[in-house]
């Protein structure tokens, strides 16, 4: 890892993995609301792709050296969410994410936002491994064991 990575008292957290779950607390910011002062409804994404990187970094698996040296990345080929709860400016909120099924070059993952115990979102995500050319491309050994812990 360069120097200029490497972990630092400064470094943000990455949350934790408790029994096969992935959280991150996260606090709702000015700049996650809507007028009215309720989280907007792409910041949901925002806070699920956070807790999606943040698992995998935990997991060790460290997404630039997997497009560097692999050439793939993960990307979103499909969300199905359900907002259930507004959240709120200030909140305390809590990303959870768990595996549902692991392919060779598909990941589907489930993520949950929930403020205490009560559900704000919930939404089922598909992702991919591709290569370069845009192509499905399957996932190196490495990553896919990583990743099995992961499933319910």
């Amino acid at each position: 890892m360069p120097a200029a990575l490497a972990a630092t008292e400064d470094a943000p957290l990455s949350g934790r993995i408790v029994r096969g779950v992935h959280i991150l607390p996260v606090r709702v910011h000015w700049e996650d609301t809507d007028a009215g002062g309720i989280v907007y409804h792409a910041s949901h994404l925002r806070f699920m792709e956070r807790g999606r990187s943040e698992m995998l970094r935990v997991l060790g698996i460290d997404q630039v050296a997997l497009r560097a040296d692999h050439g793939i990345n993960y990307v979103v080929t499909r969300i199905e969410i359900d907002y259930r709860l507004p959240g709120a400016l200030d909140m305390a909120l809590r990303i959870e994410t768990t595996g549902e099924r692991l392919g060779r070059a598909r990941l589907d993952l489930r993520q949950t936002i929930r403020h205490g115990e009560q559900v704000v979102s919930d939404a089922l995500v598909r992702l991919a491994t591709i290569g370069p050319d845009g192509r499905p491309r399957r996932a190196p050994d490495a990553v896919h064991a990583a990743l099995a812990p992961m499933l319910k």
